[in-house]
């Protein structure tokens, strides 16, 4: 009987993490700018999201996080909002997306920015 539980318990870890893999990355993040860095954070902190990273190079920006949600805040005067998508082995992703018949237009995914 415990063995039966132990089993389920695996295949559901493992189906859940099989279906709910982005073929775009291995994390996800919610990139916006605000014009008071500061000002953002004090309400997203009311909202129970905790500064997990930040830094003032290349420019002033911070990320937090609930714990489910990851947002990317970027001090910047003009209004943006956008999904970031983080990849272990960019190349090889990008390699499947295009085996998958996706075309990039414009910039071309690139290594992190921040190094």
């Amino acid at each position: 009987m415990l063995c039966k539980f132990f089993t389920g318990i695996f295949f559901l870890l493992v189906s859940s993490t099989i279906f709910s893999q982005s073929k775009l990355g291995d994390i996800a993040c919610i990139d916006i700018t605000s014009s008071d860095l500061d000002s953002s954070l004090a309400v997203y902190d009311k909202l129970g999201f905790k500064k997990i990273q930040s830094n003032a190079r290349p420019f002033p920006w911070a990320n937090v996080s609930d714990g489910s949600l990851s947002i990317l805040i970027r001090q910047n005067s003009s209004s943006y909002i956008g999904l970031i998508y983080f990849s272990t082995d960019i190349e090889k992703t990008i390699l499947q997306l295009q085996k998958d018949s996706i075309a990039f237009v414009g910039r071309r995914p690139h290594k992190a920015l921040y190094n």
